[in-house]
């Protein structure tokens, strides 16, 4: 071995081959983000990740903190899916609408006579654009990808963690992120506040990439000998903003950060791989460019819709953290239907508010709550009847909702809840799109 070789080792690292995928001295790690984009792709590109995942799955292992991420971000992918689906659809239906428009115009020049007998099929279009929803909305269909999730997954998970080593792991954390050690010093600040609570465990989440990688570290130990090469498949690292997993030269991915090759072979004397989810799909299944560019428009959809849909209340969080303590919401009594309080961002006093205080409502409460619940999943207010004043019920009962769920919103932000927040105010953005899309059925 040359002297630079061997003063550097983690520089001459060798590439992954494709064989070495399902090799027997390799381990396959996969991030949350893969597991997640198989919600988020359409029915055959999903499957052939799931398809890849079966080929290699006496490979796998995935981390604990991987696993709880995926069950608690599952569902907020669905959704998005869903709305994403529906936007679709009422894209469609507009350049439908000006497409007719254009010909109606047409019709009336005498140039164009042979336009006279031509029609456009709005409603047969609406009920197919339809009936794909319905099918992707369609529970059964859902419950299946994930009983195809967890077959792959379910023997691989690693065992339940002790607080102990959260605790130990988060301290270490603390030193590293200051010093700017990968990985996961890019969500210190983004996540600072964010707390995970479940099964009797807790962690911040800004330290949940170096949760996993501390897990990962430890099973290599525990199989010493035996592991030549760790893959890990993520989507993790290829934004612009984030830069403590991978490598980059000039804007391009180079590979995994020297400094976690060198980590991984002092502790573990392994060699350190990182590959994007469609590249470790492309390794093991038939993709052709054209599934790629489908991929990265699909997950594209994804990434656009976050950034257009970020909604003012969640703008209300980020000033409602950064204030000071005599802005906090206080004054929170619970009696029953009964919430009192006073909101120092609306710049009001609502020292009796009563989320049933609409007397209209009140009696519709059950079909309500029917409504908020189902809607996240199915979009109803796109299959109902194009009677108005159906139309205006559900507008109504949205408004309800939507107030309500306000409510709730400024409820957790008062008790320093922040992932109840999140969760309500998934919730209040789905509902607010579905209000929007109503009322644009009226004009």
């Amino acid at each position: 071995m040359k002297k630079m070789e061997q003063l550097f080792p983690s520089f001459f690292q060798p590439q992954l081959k494709e064989n070495e995928l399902t090799a027997e001295d390799t381990v396959i790690v996969l991030d949350t983000n893969f597991l997640l984009d198989i919600y988020r792709l359409n029915p055959s590109l999903a499957d052939k990740y799931i398809a890849s995942m079966r080929k290699i799955n006496d490979r796998l292992f995935i981390p604990y903190f991987v696993a709880l991420e995926f069950e608690f971000n599952k569902s907020k992918i669905i959704r998005q899916k869903s709305q994403i689906i529906n936007n679709q659809k009422q894209a469609v239906l507009k350049a439908f609408e000006e497409v007719e428009a254009e010909i109606d115009k047409l019709k009336k020049d005498s140039s164009f006579p042979s336009l006279q007998e031509f029609t456009l099929n709005k409603i047969e279009l609406e009920e197919l654009l339809n009936k794909d929803i319905n099918r992707f909305s369609e529970s059964s269909r859902m419950h299946s990808l994930h009983n195809k999730v967890a077959e792959e997954i379910d023997n691989k998970i690693s065992n339940k963690p002790t607080q102990d080593f959260i605790d130990e792991t988060q301290k270490k954390g603390e030193e590293r992120y200051k010093q700017q050690v990968p990985p996961g010093y890019n969500d210190a600040e983004i996540k600072e506040e964010e707390l995970r609570n479940y099964d009797g465990l807790k962690y911040k989440r800004k330290y949940g990439d170096l949760l996993i990688w501390e897990t990962i570290l430890n099973e290599l130990k525990n199989r010493a000998g035996r592991v030549n090469r760790l893959v890990f498949v993520s989507n993790d690292g290829t934004s612009d903003k984030k830069d403590d997993l991978i490598f980059k030269a000039s804007g391009q991915r180079v590979g995994p950060k020297i400094e976690l090759i060198e980590e991984m072979r002092i502790e573990t004397n392994v060699k350190f791989y990182i590959l994007k989810n469609s590249t470790f799909v492309s390794m093991l299944e038939q993709i052709s460019e054209t599934d790629k560019r489908e991929i990265n428009q699909q997950l594209n959809h994804f990434d656009e819709f976050r950034e257009t849909n970020k909604s003012d209340v969640e703008n209300d969080y980020d000033r409602f953290t950064k204030t000071a303590e005599d802005t906090i919401i206080r004054n929170r009594v619970f009696n029953g239907d009964n919430i009192r309080y006073s909101n120092p961002l609306r710049g009001d006093s609502l020292n009796n508010v009563n989320i049933n205080e609409n007397k209209n409502l009140h009696a519709r409460e059950d079909d309500s709550d029917e409504l908020y619940w189902e809607m996240p999943i199915i979009n109803h207010s796109l299959d109902i009847d194009s009677d108005n004043d159906e139309i205006l019920r559900r507008i109504e009962i949205l408004q309800h909702r939507l107030k309500r769920n306000e409510e709730f919103m400024f409820q957790a932000k008062s008790m320093g809840d922040k992932q109840r927040y999140l969760s309500f105010r998934d919730e209040y953005d789905i509902l607010r799109h579905q209000l929007l899309s109503l009322k644009r059925r009226l004009d």
